[in-house]
This record gives C-alpha cells, sequence and structure tokens, in this order.
C-alpha cells in the first residue's frame, strides 16, 4: 500500500506516503523526518487525523492516532482523490550467493544436465535395439514368401 498524503508540523508542510494504516495507527513515510514525540496532522482528500510519533527509523515514523480512524472513509477518500494514487514496486534486488553456494549450484545443473544426457542415450540404444528385433521376423518372411 502507497498512499499518497499531506504531513503537517506545525506551520510546516511536506510529502508523504501511507505505507500502513490501522484503526489506532499508520507507518508513514515523510522525506522531512519526524521528531519522536511530535504531533502531526496527516491529510488526504476529505480525510485529516492528527498523530503522535511514537518511533522513527530513517525516513519512515510511526504515528499513534489520537482518535480512531476510519479505514474505510480513509481508503474511500483516497479513490475519491483527484490525485492519482499510484501502488509502487519495490525494485528488484538481486542477491549475490557465496562462491561455495554458487559453486554447488552448477555443479548440481551439470549434473543434471549429465543425467539427462545418460537418459537419452539410454533411451536411443533400446529404441534401436527394439526396432532392430522387431525388423528381423519382417526381413525373414519376406524372404520366406520371395519377395
Amino acid at each position: 500500500m502507497s498512499i499518497r498524503t499531506r504531513v503537517s508540523l506545525g506551520p510546516h508542510w511536506a510529502d508523504g506516503k501511507v505505507l500502513n494504516i490501522s484503526t489506532r495507527g499508520m507507518l508513514i513515510h515523510c522525506a522531512k523526518p519526524l521528531p519522536l514525540g511530535a504531533t502531526v496532522q496527516i491529510r488526504q482528500g476529505s480525510q485529516s487525523v492528527s498523530a503522535e510519533v511514537v518511533w522513527r527509523e530513517g525516513d519512515r515514523s510511526g504515528v499513534q492516532c489520537q482518535s480512531g480512524i476510519a479505514i474505510s472513509e480513509w481508503l474511500a477518500a483516497c479513490e475519491a482523490s483527484p490525485v492519482k494514487q499510484r501502488v509502487e514496486k519495490r525494485p528488484k534486488t538481486s542477491v549475490r550467493l557465496p562462491a561455495e553456494e554458487s559453486s554447488r549450484l552448477i555443479a548440481r545443473q551439470l549434473e543434471y544436465v549429465a543425467v539427462m544426457a545418460v537418459a537419452l542415450a539410454i533411451s536411443l540404444s533400446v529404441t534401436a535395439l527394439a526396432a532392430s528385433a522387431l525388423v528381423a521376423p519382417f526381413h525373414a518372411v519376406e524372404a520366406a514368401l520371395g519377395n
């Protein structure tokens, strides 16, 4: 969830995003750090709540609302807002495996390819043997009939 909001700290306003919402609080991302213990106003469309900053970690803050939040009304105000909301996708992060793990995965892949190659060779050999075993009687019948 990512809902664009405006966050007020006294006379100053900043852009923010609600990342999580409950009936008693919100997780807010705000470019301007919100001080612990501060009372902020969070506004989105026609909805507005006052909340106290109870924790902060970097640009994210947890706020506890002074009154309950009507989540359905808050989300309805977001949909009715003229500002188009968008859900942001988190960038894909590549995880670099340790060298031992990477080597182990490559070895398993090579082992799989080798087993498949052996299985293919065996199946082709069995097919050739079956074909020659089935063709021999037909040749004998053709020779007996003189064709």
